[in-house]
């Protein structure tokens, strides 16, 4: 999506060695790995502590291009290289990064193309997987974040991804410390935005709710702050925060009552309406009513941001199939296990455990007979026992009797539990028995942060 030229021109270039070996008017392919750089691609060398990739130029000899931090030792090392490459020597190897980025991305929408960014505190994962689903099932010309990608340095990544005559690029924007997705606008210059919900994550740098919506609602500020005259912002009407934005006229409300985009939904489907009329989204593969908002808002977007047929789009989201250690369900040791061993904080793990239970329930399956295996949720700060303490005293008011909890957090957990739950400090001390264990229940359910790795207790890989 960029030229070689285009680069050139960028801020930030300190030195050039040598001349490039073709015209420049040729559409980049950048890499930013050696160990994975394909022939003919270009390269960008981002410096680490211990890493310095400068030192790896007998795998770059294939590249037109190789970008690298101006510094002394870099100098060496590329005035001793054979390489007949083009050196670009630069300030700062991330921003230059970012600089490229928002250069590919200004192009894009420049051109039409839908940058579709999401941000949130929960689902925005699950709801940039979906749509991406239902887009590329009907528009082949899709790109989205990969793996989780999505920082000051992931972002820039994915918007590498886009090729010419791409039509829809889907970005997922992550948040830990303030300021951070001021950042990841400012690079992806978005001209579509969703923030999912706002709950309590990453308190530990936040400290409250009201910090993390100024943190993760800045996306509806961006979007205003935008001149692209077909901008969208998607606004959660239901969530107590994103609720109080302004109607402005490039905002598109959804929630249960909704003039816009409404959205019914249960533990296992959801009704849509827009301008009058009715769709029935349905799907087998995912659980819960928080799944199945995510679901029927990616059909709502998908339907509003393109002229495709409708029962396209809904044939689409009923094949969706969670992607792995994500709301997975798995047949495993006689028993049907739920597995989301991905992300977890307070509001996530309660909206999957009523979906768990529900779906439960309606199986005709006691609660008795099935399993809570939850994991610490990291970055709670100071609360971090208060939440755990809460959030086991919430599994005990929802009927569930049997618990395992791993973690530093699982006394925390297990007196809110009543203390009827098994106290596990890791992973490693209960695999090798966690599969009889099983062997007592119907169902069980996992959950937990991504640190802990709870995927490790199945044998699956």
């Amino acid at each position: 999506m960029i030229t070689y030229n285009e680069i050139l021109k960028l801020d930030g270039i300190e030195k050039i060695h040598g001349e490039l070996p073709c015209s420049g008017d040729e559409v980049v392919s950048l890499s930013t790995d050696t160990r994975s750089i394909g022939p003919g691609e270009s390269f960008l060398g981002i410096d680490g502590e211990n890493f310095r990739p400068m030192r790896f130029l007998s795998d770059l000899k294939d590249s037109p291009l190789i970008i690298y931090n101006y510094n002394d030792e870099n100098e060496v090392l590329i005035t001793g290289s054979s390489n007949d490459s083009m050196f670009l020597g630069v300030k700062d190897s991330v921003r230059f990064l970012q600089g490229i980025a928002r250069a590919i991305a200004d192009k894009f929408t420049g051109q039409g193309g839908k940058l579709i960014a999401i941000s949130g505190s929960n689902g925005k994962t699950t709801t940039k997987e979906m749509l991406y689903h239902i887009l590329k099932s009907v528009e082949p010309r899709v790109v989205c974040t990969q793996k989780n990608n999505n920082n000051h340095i992931g972002v820039p990544l994915s918007l590498l991804q886009i090729r010419p005559g791409e039509k829809f690029c889907i970005l997922e924007l992550g948040s830990n410390h303030p300021g951070e997705i001021r950042l990841l606008c400012d690079i992806s210059q978005p001209n579509v935005g969703i923030t999912t919900n706002i709950g309590d994550t990453h308190l530990e740098f936040f400290d409250n709710r009201r910090n993390v919506f100024k943190e993760e609602g800045y996306l509806y500020t961006a979007l205003k702050n935008s001149k692209d005259e077909s901008k969208i912002f998607f606004k959660n009407e239901d969530d107590e925060f994103l609720g109080t934005l302004p109607n402005d006229t490039f905002v598109v409300n959804y929630g249960e009552s909704s003039g816009d985009l409404c959205i019914e939904r249960s533990f296992n489907g959801a009704k849509v309406v827009i301008n009058g009329e009715e769709f029935k989204i349905e799907n087998s593969n995912i659980t819960g009513e928080h799944n199945f908002l995510n679901l029927a808002l990616s059909f709502g977007v998908a339907k509003i941001l393109t002229t495709h047929k409708s029962a396209d789009l809904i044939n689409a989201a009923k094949h969706f199939v969670p992607t792995t250690n994500r709301s997975q369900w798995i047949k495993y040791a006689q028993a049907d296990i739920f597995l989301d061993a991905y992300n977890a904080n307070p509001s996530s793990m309660r909206a999957a455990i009523i979906g768990f239970k529900n779906d439960t329930i309606s199986k005709n399956i006691k609660l008795e007979e099935t399993l809570l295996v939850l994991g610490d949720m990291n970055e709670l700060g100071d609360g971090a026992s208060m939440y755990h303490n809460e959030l086991g005293l919430f599994c005990k008011a929802e009927g569930f009797l049997n618990a395992i909890f791993i973690g530093k957090h699982s006394k925390a957990f297990n007196s809110g539990f009543g203390g009827r739950g098994t106290e596990i400090n890791s992973v490693k001390d209960i695999t090798n028995s966690f599969e009889q264990q099983l062997s007592k229940y119907k169902r069980v359910f996992i959950k937990g942060s991504r640190s802990l790795q709870l995927e490790s207790l199945l044998d699956i890989n």
